[in-house]
């Protein structure tokens, strides 16, 4: 769930999974004064989504001033990485490229960074490998342009899971039959850019403990998570319930999962 202050002479930016960028002017999103009412669906408001097209990130702003938020970063299914500056989407267009996608790649994340960032970024597969690289890899490119390789993927697997990190951070990794952990971040080897990673959690041929990861969360401060399965049946745990332990660790069972009730989502939960 994303939560955005805007104002009426402001535009959204709604970056979708199919690489485009929609323009919509704020004035023209309805207005509610009840919070029981269920708004608008985008594809009442925004012309032009196709069938599948989801939106990954909203930003808002006027369209002169979107150099704010200095630049942006995009991941991709199949392991791309892009970092443009934001101004260059700062266009009174209803619809234009925001990123250059071949094949069947999608978007699988938009997040913004500063123009002089010199952290890192976590790249998390569904097959559970992890690499941990430089932002400073990533050359700045034009807003049509395709980027560069971040990941190198294995046969069958896909980026899923984009995130920016501080040393001593905490993660919360998942498996589709309940086995997680956590773990430090600080465990993970930083390496160079287009490597295939480290292994997170033992994802296996035989399925016994996962065949796929999935959820991945910073749990750091965290005090509870919420497991959710295809069912809807939730299980929320305490994080002094869930071990941390090494990266070549399996993790323990966190959810019992039967026949095909298979976690499907994390959530980390305030109180």
């Amino acid at each position: 769930m994303q939560t955005i202050q805007t104002a009426t002479d402001e535009s959204l930016y709604i970056f979708t999974n199919l690489g485009n960028c929609f323009m919509l002017d704020v004035g023209k999103i309805p207005e509610t004064m009840r919070l029981k009412e269920r708004g608008s669906l985008l594809t009442g408001l925004v012309a032009g989504l196709a069938d599948g097209e989801t939106a990954v990130q909203l930003l808002c702003a006027k369209s002169d001033e979107m150099g704010k938020f200095g630049e942006l970063l995009f991941v991709t299914k199949n392991g791309q990485v892009k970092r443009t500056a934001a101004g260059e989407y700062g266009i009174r267009r209803a619809r234009f490229a925001a990123i250059n996608l071949k094949g069947d790649d999608q978007v699988v994340a938009v997040e913004t960074v500063k123009e002089d960032d010199t952290g890192e970024i976590l790249l998390v597969t569904r097959l559970g490998m992890g690499l941990r690289f430089r932002l400073y890899e990533i050359p700045t490119t034009g807003r049509a342009t395709a980027g560069v390789r971040g990941i190198e993927l294995s046969d069958g697997d896909e980026l899923c899971w984009m995130m920016a990190h501080k040393d001593g951070d905490l993660l919360l990794l998942i498996s589709d039959r309940g086995f997680g952990k956590r773990m430090m971040m600080d465990d993970i080897d930083r390496q160079k850019r287009a490597t295939k990673g480290q292994k997170l959690l033992g994802i296996t041929k035989t399925g016994e403990t996962g065949t796929q990861l999935a959820a991945l969360l910073n749990v750091t401060g965290v005090q509870q998570v919420a497991f959710t399965q295809k069912s809807g049946h939730v299980t929320t745990m305490g994080m002094f319930e869930i071990p941390v332990e090494r990266r070549s660790a399996k993790g323990q069972l966190l959810v019992n999962v039967l026949l095909d009730d298979v976690v499907t989502e994390a959530t980390a939960l305030s109180v």
